[in-house]
């Protein structure tokens, strides 16, 4: 009744639900959401495995690739009580403002997308408050501070305990510019598509990290490592790469037609 009620209802609250769903019980239907004992994590895999199977399926048959979308998204509130709320970065408004911000993931092949799995980012004007977590009712092993970038991979070490199969991992410039997020998926395999800010330096070869000599007997010792391999930004490539060689790619339909990007692919040496 309440999934029916956030389809049918001007808003998803329990007000118009009760207005817009036949037999629904306000009291009930209050009770299921603020207090009723219901695991969301089962029923988040239970989501995430059937959207799997059925987008398998539908890869299979149109030889798309399945990807798996991380990205966060925020919501607007007026007072400071719903958990994670804070005065803090909201992309639906592009300012500063008071809200929540969650991380959320998603499975899509071709024109078909599911969301599967959520992750409410708490401030640390709330992880360092335990009264107010308290009496929020956030667990006690929730309150813990996570970065958006935690979450994110929290996320997808999830969907590889479920069993989730996907063919890449795409994500934006914050995760995409972010070395301990890109590393980590590396060190676990996965291939990544994202932005990256164009300041961002990279190696176009494997790099050796040495320390360097001693210059004189003066001062410390160096203690940090240094790549013997120049970086170079991401922004520099892009521009040493002739106009011919970049490819128009159709990303997907949008109110304002056909999303459209540029892509170069360096080809390998048989």
């Amino acid at each position: 009744m309440y999934t029916g009620g956030l389809f049918t209802s001007e808003k998803g609250n329990i007000e118009r639900i009760e207005e817009s769903v036949p037999a629904v019980n306000y009291e009930q239907l209050r009770q299921f959401i603020s207090k009723s004992p219901w695991c969301h994590n089962q029923l988040m895999t239970e989501i995430a495995l059937r959207a799997n199977r059925k987008l398998k399926d539908y890869s299979n048959k149109s030889e798309l690739p399945i990807g798996f979308y991380i990205d966060e998204s925020s919501f607007v509130k007026k007072g400071m009580h719903s958990v994670g709320v804070s005065r803090q970065w909201l992309g639906c408004r592009g300012k500063v403002d008071n809200g929540q911000v969650a991380v959320f993931s998603s499975l899509g092949c071709g024109a078909y997308n599911s969301l599967i799995d959520c992750r409410l980012f708490l401030p640390e004007c709330w992880t360092e408050d335990k009264e107010r977590c308290n009496r929020a009712g956030i667990p006690e092993d929730e309150q813990e501070f996570k970065t958006k970038i935690e979450l994110a991979i929290e996320s997808v070490m999830e969907a590889r305990t479920q069993g989730i199969v996907y063919d890449f991992i795409a994500v934006d410039a914050l995760y995409g510019s972010s070395f301990k997020f890109i590393n980590r998926l590396d060190q676990l395999g996965e291939v990544v598509m994202g932005r990256m800010r164009n300041s961002i330096h990279v190696y176009l070869e494997e790099p050796l990290f040495q320390l360097p000599e001693r210059e004189s007997n003066k001062g410390r010792k160096p203690t940090k490592l240094r790549a013997q391999t120049l970086s170079v930004t991401v922004k520099s490539i892009a521009e040493s790469i002739k106009e011919n060689l970049w490819e128009d790619i159709d990303i997907r339909s949008t109110t304002k037609g056909i999303l459209k990007v540029q892509a170069f692919q360096k080809k390998c040496a048989a």
